[in-house]
């Protein structure tokens, strides 16, 4: 009976140690989104959107990111990328390389990830990820490999947990511009009609 009762309790702790790991790993998660909620909400045009999401993601991920948005959806005009990296580190510029803006673009039209630990353009200094939305890329966010070595499986969680959030604040500051874009041409034909 002792036997019996000492492998029902064993049973039982190693279930609720689990269960306990998984709330845990929920609020983790839970917590990172409402994080990046409130970090992406305080971004007011497309600059300081961009600035937001790099910042961001650097302290949660602690290594150099770009962010690459384009100049208006569909275009695969990108601007010079907003970088961040952990406490002013130059790491950051090997991301602007006309190699790595090249494999951003790659990544961007095909909306597919790419670079460092992908089998697309595996020699690139870094890991590029596609924000998507409406199955078309709205930007690329590019993360810098240390030493070649891919990004690990737990940052990439992290990268894909907060990537619909990156990509609802994407969308709604290019929206936001088309529509800024839309007033200034009506506005523009009212003048030249009166």
């Amino acid at each position: 009976i002792m036997f019996a009762a000492a492998i029902l309790t064993s049973t039982l702790t190693a279930r609720i140690r689990r269960q306990a790991k998984l709330v845990a790993l929920r609020e983790k998660t839970d917590d990172l989104l409402l994080q990046t909620s409130r970090v992406l909400m305080r971004a007011h045009d497309k600059e300081s959107l961009a600035r937001s999401i790099s910042t961001h993601l650097v302290n949660l991920l602690e290594r150099p990111v770009a962010c690459y948005i384009p100049e208006r959806r569909g275009s695969a005009e990108f601007p010079a990328p907003t970088t961040a990296s952990l406490d002013g580190d130059s790491a950051a510029a090997a991301l602007l390389e006309q190699d790595e803006k090249a494999v951003a673009n790659w990544a961007y039209d095909n909306g597919r990830e790419a670079g460092c630990g992908t089998d697309t353009l595996p020699g690139s200094a870094g890991y590029y990820f596609p924000i998507i939305s409406d199955d078309r890329a709205l930007a690329v966010v590019g993360i810098l490999c240390g030493n070649g070595k891919p990004l690990p499986p737990g940052l990439r969680r992290m990268l894909m947990t907060v990537a619909g959030q990156i990509a609802l604040a994407v969308e709604r500051e290019l929206l936001n511009a088309a529509g800024q874009q839309a007033q200034k041409e009506i506005e523009r034909e009212q003048l030249r009609s009166n």
